[in-house]
């Protein structure tokens, strides 16, 4: 078997799909980062397969998304959220959340067409109303009852689950289907072994293996489904019209 560089995040809700992809493939090799930084690595060959949000596969063909496992919710998620200042219908800016760009369009989409609220995103903004937060800092962070869970958002709005992020590789790339059996197969290892990833996340950043188990298995879902894939191609669409809307107003 040949040897790949895979991308991805260190996050809780990525280790089931990365964990075990040097068992299934010794000779590769993982860098971690945020998810939304892999991108142009993937693009410029720095790396062979990359865990990236989905916007990013949306309409670039550069690039090609397997679509077998993935991150994905099917409702209340924890760990993707927008925290709150004010209530829902004075929010009028958002500060986006550097790691990723899904979150990031998830949430301007729940508030235009879930709470009918146009809003602003910013980046390094000192002033907003909201904020995106995802990944372990979400999970961990003190709750409140403004916090909106935007994947539980997406599920009452449109009754279908949400994918955050999937593997991905070049279209040019000559292995997909091996890369591919990889991912799949670290996949089928890591959902096997939740309860020792729980462990590991508790060791690292407290609370409960308990914890850790419910969520990795009641929250996050990873063997991707027609619904999922119905779902992500949903949110496409609604990011396309929303891009068109904005031209024509424009105009």
């Amino acid at each position: 078997m040949k040897s790949y560089k895979f991308a991805a995040a260190s996050y809780s809700n990525s280790a089931p799909l990365v964990d075990y992809l040097l068992k299934v493939s010794p000779n590769s090799n993982i860098k971690y980062g945020y998810p939304s930084s892999h991108l142009g690595e993937l693009i410029l060959g720095k790396v062979d397969c990359a865990l990236v949000p989905v916007v990013h596969v949306f309409n670039n063909p550069l690039l090609k998304p397997l679509l077998k496992v993935g991150v994905a919710a099917n409702g209340e998620v924890k760990s993707v959220l927008l925290k709150c200042n004010k209530s829902v219908n004075e929010i009028l800016t958002i500060q986006k959340d550097k790691a990723s760009a899904t979150s990031n369009k998830l949430a301007e989409l729940i508030l235009h067409h879930h709470y009918n609220q146009s809003v602003e995103m910013v980046i390094g903004s000192k002033s907003y109303d909201a904020k995106v937060l995802i990944g372990d800092n979400a999970l961990l962070s003190e709750q409140s009852n403004m916090d909106i869970d935007l994947s539980l958002a997406w599920k009452k709005m449109t009754g279908l689950p949400f994918v955050f992020a999937v593997w991905a590789v070049r279209s040019d790339c000559k292995n997909i289907d091996e890369i591919d059996e990889i991912v799949s197969n670290a996949a089928n290892e890591g959902i096997k072994s939740i309860s020792l990833i729980a462990e590991k996340f508790s060791n690292q950043l407290g609370n409960s293996i308990s914890f850790w188990e419910d969520y990795l298995n009641n929250n996050i879902h990873f063997q991707l489904l027609d619904t999922d894939i119905k779902g992500m191609n949903l949110f496409k669409e609604m990011i396309n019209v929303n891009q068109a809307l904005s031209l024509s107003s424009i105009d």
